[in-house]
C-alpha cells in the first residue's frame, strides 16, 4: 500500500543519549530553516530547554539515586510530547513532501506501508526500589522493536501469566498484584506490597496486539 510520507515518530523509541543528539540536531535544523518554519508549535528556545533538560536529568541519574532516575523519567516523558508536537507541526508543514521534512532534522515515514509483526519479550530489565519511599519502584526496559505501548505487570509470585485473547483475566492470574499500560518503556510504581518477593513482567504491544511475555524479574520494595 503506498502513502504519502509523514514525520516519523520512531524517535521516541530512541535511548535517552541518543534522544538528546537527535533533539539537538532537529533544533539546530530549525533554526537554520527558521524560513520555512517561521511559526512553530513549540518555540525554538523551548525545544532546546526540553532537550537540555533530558540531558541534565540523565546526567544527574547516573548515580542511582531512585528520586533522579524517577526525575529522568518524567523528563524524558515531557521530551516525547513536546518533539511529537513538533513533529506535528513539521507535518503540517510539509504535506507530504518529504525535502521539507528533512530540512526540520526530522525524518520522513516509509512511502510504503508494511505489516506489523507481533513484538519480541522484552530485554533488559530493571528495578530499582525507592530507598526513601515504602512500596515504590522505578522499572524499564530496552525499546522493544514496533511496540506501540508496553504494559508492566507486578504479581507476588513467578507464575506464567495466562493471556486469552489479549486479555490478563484476573481470575486466571491471581497473583497480579498491578498493571501499569503506558507509550513509554519506563514506568514508576507506587502501592507495592513490600518487604516481600515481587516480580515483574513486560509485554509489547501494537496493532497486532500482545506480544511476547518477558521473563520474569525478581525486586523487593521497602
Amino acid at each position: 500500500m503506498i502513502r504519502n510520507p509523514h514525520v516519523s515518530l520512531e524517535f521516541k523509541k530512541l535511548d535517552v543519549p541518543d534522544k538528546t543528539v537527535f533533539g539537538k540536531n532537529v533544533y539546530e535544523q530549525m533554526l537554520g530553516n527558521v524560513g520555512t518554519f517561521a511559526t512553530p508549535d513549540v518555540p525554538l528556545t523551548d525545544l532546546l530547554a526540553t532537550n537540555t533538560a533530558l540531558f541534565d536529568a540523565a546526567e544527574a541519574a547516573k548515580t542511582g539515586d531512585f528520586a533522579k532516575i524517577a526525575a529522568l523519567n518524567a523528563a524524558e516523558k515531557t521530551w516525547d510530547t513536546t518533539f511529537t508536537t513538533q513533529a506535528h507541526y513539521v507535518d503540517r508543514i510539509a504535506n507530504g513532501q518529504t525535502s521539507i521534512i528533512t530540512l526540520s532534522g526530522f525524518k520522513s515515514t516509509k512511502s510504503e506501508t508494511t505489516p506489523s509483526q507481533k513484538c519480541a519479550a522484552a530485554t533488559g530489565i530493571k528495578a530499582v526500589a525507592n530507598l526513601t519511599t515504602g512500596g515504590a519502584a522505578h522499572i524499564e526496559c530496552d525499546p522493544i522493536r514496533g511496540a506501540a505501548a508496553y504494559i508492566f505487570v507486578v504479581s507476588s509470585d513467578q507464575e506464567n501469566l495466562k493471556i486469552k485473547n489479549n486479555q490478563i483475566n484476573s481470575g486466571e492470574n491471581k497473583s497480579v498484584i498491578n498493571v501499569i499500560f503506558d507509550t513509554h518503556r519506563k514506568v514508576d510504581f507506587s502501592d507495592l506490597p513490600g518487604g516481600t518477593p515481587l516480580w515483574v513482567r513486560i509485554i509489547g504491544i501494537n496493532n497486532v496486539g500482545m506480544g511476547e511475555v518477558s521473563q520474569p524479574l525478581g525486586f523487593k520494595v521497602l
